[in-house]
C-alpha cells in the first residue's frame, strides 16, 4: 500500500514540475519565436513588395515569407505536442 501511494506522489510530483517548466519556461519561449516568426513573414512581405515596387529581385522576400510560415508551422505544433504531453499526464493520475 505504501508503495503505491508513493508512487502516485512521484508521478503528481512529476505532473506539477511539467506544467511549471511548460507555464514559466516553454509557453514564453513559443510565444516568443511564434512573434519572430510573424515578423520575419512580415519583413518578407515589406521586402517583396518594395522589390515589386523598384524591379528588383523577389526571391529574398518570397523566401522570408516561407521561412516565417515554416516557424510559425513549427512553433503551433510545438504547442500542440506540449499540450499534449500536458494532457497525458494529467490522465495518469
Amino acid at each position: 500500500l505504501t508503495v503505491n501511494t508513493a508512487n502516485a506522489q512521484d508521478v503528481e510530483l512529476a505532473q506539477e514540475f511539467i506544467n511549471k517548466v511548460s507555464i514559466a519556461i516553454l509557453d514564453p519561449l513559443i510565444g516568443l519565436a511564434f512573434v519572430v516568426a510573424v515578423a520575419v513573414f512580415i519583413w518578407g512581405i515589406i521586402g517583396f513588395i518594395n522589390a515589386l515596387n523598384s524591379g528588383g529581385d523577389t526571391k529574398p522576400g518570397k523566401s522570408h515569407m516561407i521561412w516565417g510560415i515554416v516557424g510559425m508551422t513549427i512553433m503551433i505544433s510545438a504547442f500542440g505536442i506540449i499540450n499534449m504531453i500536458k494532457s497525458f499526464t494529467d490522465s495518469i493520475l
